[in-house]
């Protein structure tokens, strides 16, 4: 079962069965804030990295609120990613509105009346932005997109006594806008007026989302959206989305820009393998849980606990995501014989297995360096280290890591010195004669044909 599955599967809002990070407490810290936040048009973003699960936790929120009529909110559910071939998004959200408003909680006929009345005026205006419109407006629409784009000076000119009268009109109705704007928004006000009930609108995916869509996006609920009743709870990765800020408008303070749309940022809460609790054995990595979980109708690393421990911490250390854990864990059960691995008997083949996994998926060009030498040791306990955790930590969890590297990267001399101690006894389990065994290239093999040989 894998983490990025249908949406069936969080049907059941936060049941032990899905919500295995142990989410729901947070859920219920937002709901908390939301229903006793005294802001109008309170907006809060959930900040995390690409396939760390914000999709999934903002699924499970939305069925258990739609399970569970004491929380007595209306909760819609908006995937902007899939909603941006739209021009403008003002249409799209007021259309997701309008659909809620037939929910058991906000069943308000009259209100979906106004909505429409309002929202057409102010959608309209909207809309009739820009030469592009005005230029498909009086030519019928007979000319836009790519056709319009290289015939954009020559079209204007021929056109040139519609656009003034054009941008006349707008000059002139400005009053009218406004007004239109208003009604709307006391409009959206009018449905938790009507029955005291609050409206959390989600809108996921907004840093997959197209740039342009997904700022304007941000805007319009800014300017039109935010009114008493209305939380809004945006998806998106921060640090991304702060650099489509950037492309968009130059150098700007895009952190401090953002900031003006949202009121609070949030994270997903996250055991790191690093933690004092998971090194004790008191707790277990969100990493760990999460792979455990892809493999529980499998089963084959229960026994291989090396495996698990050594792929959870490289993982970790490295800050990378519940999504790649899954590539990491995909490329293991595509080994058709996986029963085999009961067959070493030491675990340092265990952590080996997981080491060549991580690298074929994170760092392919790091494996090569190691498996021809065209790096020092030291330079790959760099690169695998780069974020500077604690060296002793560090030496613990990858002991196995550390000492496959020093049997590979060992002279001759130093090689046979360490047979005279054994200290080497559990890599060189099947060796032959003196010749020293290539477990990087050996291992890669395994995983490049997915079976293990003999």
């Amino acid at each position: 079962m894998y983490y990025s599955e249908t949406k069936d599967q969080f049907e059941n809002g936060f049941h032990q069965e899905s919500d295995i990070f142990k989410r729901k407490p947070l859920f219920e810290l937002i709901m908390n804030f939301i229903n006793n936040s005294p802001e109008k048009g309170l907006v809060l973003a959930l900040d995390d990295k690409w396939g760390n699960g914000k999709t999934s936790f903002l699924r499970m929120m939305t069925s258990e609120i739609n399970n569970n009529d004491d929380y007595n909110v209306n909760v819609i559910y908006y995937d902007a990613f899939e909603n941006d071939y739209h021009t403008d998004p003002f249409v799209s959200l007021t259309s997701e509105i309008y659909q809620s408003l037939n929910e058991k909680k906000t069943k308000l006929e009259n209100i979906q009346n106004s909505l429409v009345e309002t929202g057409k005026k102010v959608g309209a205006s909207l809309l009739k932005g820009g030469v592009n419109y005005a230029i498909n407006s009086f030519t019928g629409g007979l000319l836009n997109g790519s056709i319009l784009e290289p015939a954009k000076e020559t079209i204007s000119n021929a056109v040139n006594d519609p656009i003034e009268k054009y941008i006349e009109d707008k000059i002139t109705s400005g009053k009218k806008e406004k007004t239109d704007i208003i009604n709307f928004k006391k409009t959206l006000e009018s449905i938790y007026n009507e029955n005291n009930i609050k409206t959390v609108f989600i809108i996921d995916e907004l840093d997959r989302a197209r740039p342009d869509y997904s700022l304007d996006l941000l805007e319009k609920i800014k300017h039109l959206f935010s009114v008493e009743g209305f939380a809004f709870i945006l998806s998106v990765n921060r640090e991304q989305f702060e650099k489509s800020i950037v492309q968009r408008y130059g150098n700007i303070d895009s952190r401090t820009y953002l900031n003006k749309f949202v009121n609070y940022w949030f994270n997903l809460p996250k055991i790191n393998s690093l933690s004092g609790e998971v090194g004790s054995g008191y707790l277990t990595s969100t990493t760990t849980t999460h792979i455990l979980n892809l493999d529980k109708n499998i089963k084959f690393l229960s026994r291989n606990g090396e495996i698990i421990n050594t792929l959870s911490f490289l993982i970790d250390i490295n800050e990378l995501s519940l999504r790649e854990a899954e590539r990491c864990y995909a490329l293991l059960c595509a080994i058709d014989n996986k029963e085999a691995l009961n067959n070493f008997s030491s675990s340092t083949y265990h952590s080996l297995i997981a080491f060549i996994a991580f690298l074929k998926v994170v760092n392919p060009d790091l494996l090569l360096d190691i498996t021809h030498k065209r790096k020092s040791k030291e330079d790959i306990l760099k690169t695998l280290n780069s974020k500077n955790i604690d060296a002793e930590k560090f030496s613990f969890n990858l002991f196995p890591i550390i000492h496959l590297l020093n049997y590979h990267y060992a002279s001759d001399k130093e090689l046979e010195e360490a047979r005279v101690n054994k200290i080497y006894s559990d890599i060189e389990l099947f060796r032959f004669g003196t010749k020293r065994r290539d477990i990087f290239a050996d291992m890669n093999q395994v995983i490049e044909n997915f079976h293990i040989g003999r």
